[in-house]
């Protein structure tokens, strides 16, 4: 792979975009007919005076093909995100033409997401909702603001505010409470849907979306233009929504790397509970961290943590456990009355678990299930409805999550091993994360009549399925259950 650290490459392979270049910027998925196929390599063996039949070609093909499908190793997959050209009814130069298009068309894509242009009218339209809009809103949506003198040592400069993200209406209630400040905020990309008022709106704001691994460099260069303009940044370091009360304790390095690069201050800013209106919200903001004062941005990371912890610290979070989101999804999936599961071994130690795995920024939790079922055991299914929420005890690294089981209807494909990191981490290699040896991940069809007696994780959810299925039936027709 250090082949194309320095410098632009075309590669091809029937692993290229799984295992040798998962990270790359364009991805091609190329096929055509095993027929067409067939045809083109018999006219180039005859061409060569190889002695061949059309059916043997076809046959090799097709040999192949199944065997390059089902190999454990690096198998033939169409990976998400890759773009499928079809050949079949297309010559060399045609399939060429459908290449140069797919570029192009990802070129425009990505200078629409690096271009952090305001619209037209957005300096009349922020200054508008100042005078307007922001009177009313601290009516009904009262901030009490905790050390605000620490702000006044940074009047008129650059500094970035560090908040832990609690709700959608963080932005506004810090545009309003801080409307003397110049804000901008960097959010998901989902909110910036093209062509849309609300699109518009954000951006009016100041609002710049970010792709993570897309326009990480182009978010970077905007933001130290930005402090550079004598503006303020405001970053959430989490990167998105939290809930448990330690929220300080998941920090990603951007803010630090931000900070370092340009020498700007920054200030951490920390909220007990969403905002919501008649009542009172309150806002503590911390000791400024300057970044002269570290080398590393781990370093940094670390103090900004460890001062947002302590901030923290004294805040009665309220809980509603109906009204918190789902942020690790699990599938329950069956195929002819058998259940989809993954049988782990490790540390001499032999239990199943749900497929299923942590909900991505941009990503419906509804969606989440899906996906994840297919990296993990390489079946299609789509999630119909939330069966139970239950907050994780185990692992520690996972503690205190909420995580959704949803019921998954099959739509086709078998179970087996994919091109996920789970398949291709050594069995007694020490998992960072757990502290523990990788052990066997291997995705399985259980028989329904063996699911009481298995060691299958959380247990609470499995006797609680167990208990449904007498009840109502592998459909589980019931109501949203919440497992203590």
């Amino acid at each position: 792979m250090q082949i194309a650290s320095d410098k632009s490459i075309v590669c091809e392979g029937r692993d290229i975009t799984s295992v040798v270049f998962p990270d790359a910027k364009y991805k091609i998925y190329l096929t055509a007919s095993l027929k067409v196929r067939a045809k083109r390599r018999f006219a180039q063996e005859v061409a060569k005076g190889e002695p061949v039949t059309l059916a043997q070609v076809t046959k090799g093909i097709a040999d192949r093909d199944y065997l390059d499908m089902t190999r454990a190793v690096s198998p033939l997959i169409h990976v998400k995100g890759a773009k499928l050209i079809d050949s079949s009814k297309l010559d060399a130069m045609q399939t060429v033409q459908q290449f140069i298009e797919y570029f192009e068309s990802k070129k425009k894509q990505d200078e629409k997401i690096n271009n952090f242009k305001k619209p037209f009218g957005a300096n009349v339209i922020r200054k508008f909702l100042k005078i307007t809009f922001s009177p009313f809103y601290r009516m009904f949506y009262m901030v009490q603001v905790k050390n605000k003198q620490e702000l006044k040592k940074h009047r008129g400069k650059p500094v970035i505010f560090a908040v832990n993200h609690r709700s959608n209406a963080d932005v506004p209630t810090l545009f309003c409470t801080f409307r003397n400040r110049k804000l901008n905020f960097i959010g998901k990309a989902g909110l910036f849907k093209p062509n849309t008022a609300f699109n518009w709106f954000l951006r009016s704001l100041n609002g710049v979306p970010i792709v993570p691994g897309k326009n990480d460099l182009a978010i970077i260069r905007h933001s130290l233009k930005i402090l550079k303009d004598g503006e303020t940044l405001l970053i959430f370091p989490e990167g998105r929504r939290v809930f448990a009360g330690d929220d300080g304790a998941a920090l990603r390095n951007g803010t630090a790397m931000i900070a370092m690069k340009s020498g700007v201050p920054v200030v951490p800013i920390v909220t007990n509970r969403a905002p919501r209106p008649f009542r009172f919200n309150k806002l503590k903001i911390g000791k400024t961290i300057y970044p002269t004062d570290f080398t590393d941005k781990t370093e940094f990371s670390n103090a900004l943590r460890d001062e947002m912890s302590g901030l923290l610290d004294g805040f009665e979070v309220r809980k509603k456990r109906d009204r918190e989101p789902v942020v690790n999804t699990r599938a329950i999936t069956f195929i002819d009355k058998k259940l989809v599961l993954i049988k782990r071994i490790r540390n001499g130690e032999t239990y199943y678990s749900f497929p299923g795995g942590t909900v991505e920024d941009d990503e419906n939790p509804r969606d989440c299930a899906p996906r994840e079922i297919k990296e993990e055991t390489n079946i299609d299914a789509s999630a119909t409805r939330l069966l139970y929420k239950y907050r994780m005890v185990k692992p520690l690294h996972q503690a205190g999550q909420m995580q959704g089981f949803y019921l998954c209807e099959y739509k086709g494909g078998q179970v087996g091993p994919t091109d996920a990191a789970e398949f291709k981490r050594d069995p007694e290699a020490i998992s960072p994360v757990t502290g523990m040896k990788n052990g066997i991940f291997e995705p399985i069809l259980i028989d329904m009549d063996e699911l009481g007696e298995l060691d299958v994780r959380p247990n609470i959810v499995r006797d609680q399925l167990v208990n449904d299925i007498d009840k109502y039936g592998i459909q589980l027709t019931r109501r949203t259950k919440y497992l203590k």
